[in-house]
């Protein structure tokens, strides 16, 4: 499985969708995987990408039962959750937080133009 499907399966289950839709984004999303423990990305990994069941991924992950496994992986997924990683999987969601930032920064520069305008005036005027 490449990566593009592994982070669209991530994707699907993070935000109950069937179909990412072309809006998840692969790089933020396996960055996201990322800062998880080793054991969660192991988690993740062999239930997304592999499709193994709990208990095979309990065995993977050190012989512990299918429930704890699928504790760890549920754990994985609320982390994944959390706002501060989740921003950056969508495609829709890194595009609102541009065009935010770019309108802030038109804001300033706005104001930094008026604000020239006005040295400029004074300056001429001595």
């Amino acid at each position: 499985m490449t990566d593009n499907d592994y982070a669209s399966k991530i994707y699907c289950n993070l935000f109950n969708v069937e179909n990412d839709g072309g809006d998840s984004y692969t790089r933020g999303i396996l960055d996201a995987v990322g800062t998880l423990s080793t054991r969660e990305q192991a988690a993740l990994e062999s239930y997304y990408r592999h499709g193994n069941t709990y208990k095979q991924t309990g065995i993977i992950l050190g012989n512990i039962s299918g429930e704890a496994a699928r504790q760890i992986t549920r754990k994985a997924m609320l982390k994944l959750r959390h706002q501060s990683r989740i921003k950056n999987m969508s495609v829709a969601s890194i595009i609102k937080t541009y065009k935010k930032e770019t309108a802030e920064v038109t804001e300033i520069v706005d104001e930094l133009q008026k604000i020239l305008a006005i040295f400029l005036k004074k300056l001429k005027a001595v």
